[in-house]
């Protein structure tokens, strides 16, 4: 919204109404809010109200300040208000400006920003008779349009989780190219002192509207943003480097961040041990990482209990390796984090937290909580930071990872923080916050020797076994046969190939070889061969040698596959009166097997041809057949659903396990000996559940109220009976009783609950 006030003071104010139609015939008619349209009908009451009191006296506009005050006289002013729009101008007796001075007090969007300005272009337009307006306004349309041009300009947008973390945690790391049609992924520079691990890719296409102390604000974020976690390689005050992204000819360069990373202080209280058992491994050979978390003894005669089991809040750990999320690509685990960490998970919330891993409460779905993972300790003794003898409590997690890739892989520190008990004070424990960081991993994943690698090694890594088939085991020269080889085991399968059967001993000459199929199977590897024999001499098919590297012996191992008997036979050769041509009955002599046919093999049979017409009156009928079955399964749908989302049936829906909830707390009221309290529990539980079902109100539901519905609705007496009688004995017993009285109550009622619902579920209204 614009607002223009006139910075001068006012001693009379007056109407021009010829001034005024010629503001009528201006186009300021623009979509406007309600709150713009608030005010712009406030000001035009305003305005009335003023044209009524129009007196000699001093009129002082409350934003003028004292200094331009003064005793002369100054041009009247004219006040409009058209709708979305309140304008205060001065005017003088030649109707031209004298002074004037407009202040923005509120910018909304780029269109409406422009489209104010030309009004206000129209209005200098009109009544200004001097060309000295001409140059600003030209100099203010530059600077809006500057303005417009720049904010719609490609930038490169750094944020950052935190400015403050402790060694061996992690941050949140986001860059954004804001207004870029075809982004490229961001490059980063200069990251020597953080190991960076990219979380993935969003597109963005948003506008953020806030308001601040009346001052709009808008962020249109458009383009695309890129995640990454950063972990530092060490502690102190570090500069996160500035991204760079290359944006058609122009490149695009963030901000420098500062980032403040603390050392975990001198402590013996919590030690973490992070290895791994083979730092040097081959794709597909497992290694095992193993994190030891030893908490120091408790002071004094505590020593004997567990240290994870007596604070409060448990301790916080962040290990990205326990995370499937996080887990480098190219790695895999053996198990889930599920299935490593429910087995420890505590019951009673003792242990560690561990990457923020929590479950949902009963109560609500959204309500969570963490979740404490708590390993079986073993006691153990180590030196202290005072070089002494002092007890620990080990806190082994592990887990087995397997390389899919070649590379070198790093594994983030592993960090612990929380209270832990440091000390006594007044026989009592006193706990201190405690930060404990262990250092990072490092596993290289190798590729396999070129040394002493066989010609039949296929690219498998791991531990395999081979098998083969071939079919049929009989044949005849020049007939199709299969061969089939099956490598099956724990290992890197992915990338093997095919063994070169056709240049084998035994084969090269024997066989003709054609190129061989590929199937993948599950811990499996199928390989299929065509071939056709070419001698009758073959009595049986070669083994074949298969090779492939063992990462436990580490080293090339080659397997050979069982010989398969055959049984080749010479082929048949066909006699001339054998084979079917073309020629005429006369050509042909000792046909007596083949019938002949005029017209040849494509003689066409007509006599079993059917009718092969389409019929569109039975594709009609079938399919207004579904489109009525559509409508009328929709209909049956919808019915059921306005059923079922009626209130009173949702009421009845609910009345069972309301008063079960009200039945429960009755009989913890009296089990408390209060004896008031489970009797109005007791009585609306039961006024209740009849109000729910009969869909009356509970509130002032008197006992004989209840058995006038009961009676309405057709309950017998033998239920109605006992359930006034039930209300009369709440009535009676709700101001001071023996406790047995109460408790024997409730027994009463829950017994008479179940044959109350029944009743009511048969003679419902």
């Amino acid at each position: 919204m614009w607002r223009m006030h006139c910075p001068t003071s006012v001693k009379r104010l007056s109407c021009s109404r010829k001034l005024a139609s010629r503001w009528s015939s201006l186009p300021t008619r623009i979509p406007s809010s309600n709150r713009i349209q608030k005010r712009a009908s406030r000001s035009s009451n305003r305005i009335h109200s003023r044209e009524n009191r129009i007196s000699s006296k001093t009129v002082r506009h409350p934003r003028i300040p004292p200094s331009l005050r003064r005793k002369k006289r100054f041009p009247h002013c004219v006040a409009l208000a058209k709708e979305s729009v309140s304008i205060v101008t001065c005017e003088n007796s030649c109707s031209a400006p004298r002074r004037a001075a407009f202040r923005l007090i509120e910018i909304g969007e780029w269109q409406l920003l422009f489209f104010w300005f030309s009004q206000v272009c129209t209005f200098m337009t009109l009544f200004a008779n001097r060309s000295k307006w001409c140059l600003p306004m030209l100099l203010c349309w530059a600077l809006l349009a500057a303005c417009q041009a720049t904010a719609q300009q490609p930038e490169l947008i750094v944020e950052i989780e935190k400015q403050e973390i402790y060694e061996g945690e992690s941050v949140l790391y986001r860059v954004t190219l804001n207004h870029v049609d075809q982004p490229v992924e961001p490059e980063l520079p200069g990251f020597t002192d953080f190991l960076v691990a990219k979380l993935g890719e969003q597109s963005l296409d948003s506008q953020q509207i806030t308001i601040i102390n009346g001052v709009r604000r808008v962020v249109v974020r458009r383009g695309r943003q890129y995640s990454y976690r950063l972990t530092p390689r060490r502690n102190g005050d570090l500069e996160i480097p500035a991204p760079t992204a290359v944006v058609g000819t122009e490149e695009l360069r963030g901000r420098v961040v500062a980032l403040r990373v603390i050392p975990p202080a001198d402590q013996d209280v919590v030690l973490l041990e992070f290895s791994v058992d083979k730092d040097r491994v081959y794709p597909m050979q497992p290694f095992r990482l193993k994190l030891t978390l030893a908490v120091k003894d408790l002071p004094g005669e505590f020593a004997a209990r567990d240290p994870l089991t007596v604070q409060s809040d448990p301790p916080v750990m962040q290990a990205t390796w326990l995370d499937d999320q996080q887990m480098p690509a190219g790695i895999r685990a053996d198990r889930s984090w599920r299935e490593v960490l429910e087995p420890l998970a505590s019951r009673r919330g003792n242990g560690v937290q561990i990457n923020n891993i929590g479950n949902s409460s009963v109560f609500s779905l959204f309500e969570s909580r963490a979740t404490g993972f708590h390993p079986t300790p073993r006691r153990t003794r180590r030196q202290s930071a005072a070089d002494v003898d002092t007890g620990y409590w080990e806190y082994a997690f592990e887990r087995t990872l397997i390389p899919e890739r070649l590379g070198q892989y790093a594994f983030s520190p592993v960090s612990v923080k929380g209270t832990f008990v440091t000390g006594m004070r007044s026989q009592r424990p006193v706990g201190e916050r405690v930060f404990a960081v262990s250092s990072a991993l490092t596993v290289t994943v190798q590729d396999v020797p070129p040394e002493g690698r066989p010609e039949s090694y296929i690219g498998a890594i791991g531990q395999f076994s081979v098998r083969s088939e071939l079919s049929p085991h009989s044949a005849r020269v020049g007939d199709p046969m299969t061969l089939t080889l099956v490598v099956s085991g724990e290992g890197a399968l992915a990338e093997a190939r095919p063994p070169a059967i056709a240049g084998m001993a035994g084969v090269e000459g024997a066989f003709r070889m054609y190129e061989a199929t590929e199937e993948s199977q599950p811990k499996a590897r199928r390989f299929t061969y065509s071939l056709r024999p070419l001698d009758t001499k073959i009595t049986e098919f070669p083994a074949i040698p298969v090779s492939f590297f063992d990462v436990e012996q580490e080293r090339y191992v080659t397997l050979h596959t069982a010989p398969i008997p055959l049984e080749i036979s010479a082929a048949e050769q066909l006699a001339d009166t054998e084979i079917v041509s073309a020629a005429g009955p006369e050509g042909i002599t000792g046909a007596t097997n083949l019938q002949l046919r005029e017209g040849g093999i494509f003689a066409n049979e007509l006599e079993v041809l059917g009718n092969d017409r389409v019929r569109p009156e039975i594709w009609l009928r079938l399919w207004l057949g579904l489109v009525a079955g559509f409508i009328a399964v929709s209909l049956v749908i919808t019915r059921v659903r306005q059923i079922r989302l009626q209130p009173d049936r949702q009421r009845r829906k609910a009345a069972y396990s309301r008063a079960r909830t009200e039945l429960k707390e009755a009989r913890t009221h009296a089990q408390l000996q209060e004896h008031r309290a489970a009797c109005e529990c007791l009585s609306h539980a039961v006024t209740g559940l009849v109000a729910d079902y009969t869909n009356d109100r509970q509130a002032g539901l008197a006992p004989r109220d209840v058995a006038e519905r009961l009676a309405a609705i057709g309950v017998a007496d033998e239920i109605s009976q006992p359930v006034l009688d039930l209300l009369d004995q709440c009535d009676a017993l709700r101001y001071g009783v023996a406790g047995e009285d109460v408790v024997r109550l409730v027994e009463d009622a829950d017994a008479l609950m179940e044959s109350l619902v029944n009743a009511l579920k048969r003679h419902r209204v």
